[in-house]
């Protein structure tokens, strides 16, 4: 398509910054690192959980839509967009799992260290913009995956007696998740599996299954 085009063109241009790219290639690490600089304490398991109940969306995400990866749309059009391997950009291109897992460790200490917000979001946005320098993803890659975040990060609700009298108790088939009031906004309908009580951060997460349905959600 001519959007496609225009984002390998973009590509074709950056510089690539091999340091930058591998320097925001783990997340778990890359925020660990940035908890022990704000002398804040990191809890590693969680985010290592996080990370691991965002992936399996990703990966129903990324091998329904089978876009693929830059490099390999470039060779039609006889362009140089050559990125640099890693084990990490393996999967279809659509959506960036970094995009995503960057973004949403972000929004969820955000919140947790509101004091800190700048330094988390500033982070999740170094950890998708490395796949942009890195070639590894279309921009609109990166921008569903910013969208993907959002929309999981609305299975974490803050214990509070509003959400208790809708969630405690209660037994649900599916979630419908929505980003934003428009009626083009992003849509997605996930299997409920349950709830967790998480006291220590005073949170209930919500425990998805399958993507059943999802709608403007590209």
């Amino acid at each position: 398509s001519k959007e496609t085009l225009k984002e390998l063109h973009y590509l074709e241009n950056q510089k690539v910054d091999k340091k930058f790219v591998e320097e925001n290639d783990d997340v778990t690490k890359v925020f660990k690192n940035l908890f022990k600089e704000l002398e804040l304490e990191f809890n590693e398991e969680e985010a290592n959980e996080l990370l691991s109940q965002s992936a399996k969306y990703l990966m129903e995400l990324k091998y329904k839509y089978n876009r693929p990866r830059p490099y390999q749309l470039a060779k039609f059009y006889h362009m140089d967009v050559t990125n640099f391997n890693m084990d990490s950009m393996n999967t279809p291109s659509y959506p960036s799992g970094h995009a995503t897992q960057g973004y949403l460790l972000g929004k969820i200490y955000s919140q947790r260290h509101p004091e800190y917000r700048r330094e988390f979001m500033d982070l999740g946005e170094d950890v998708s913009e490395s796949r942009i320098i890195g070639k590894a993803h279309f921009p609109s890659d990166k921008e569903f995956g910013k969208k993907i975040a959002q929309v999981i990060h609305q299975g974490y609700r803050k214990i509070t007696p509003y959400w208790s009298k809708r969630l405690e108790g209660r037994h649900y088939d599916v979630i419908q998740f929505r980003n934003g009031y428009a009626k083009i906004a992003p849509v997605m309908i996930v299997e409920y599996k349950g709830l967790v009580t998480d006291d220590l951060y005073g949170r209930y997460a919500i425990q998805l299954g399958k993507i059943l349905e999802s709608n403007n959600v590209t």
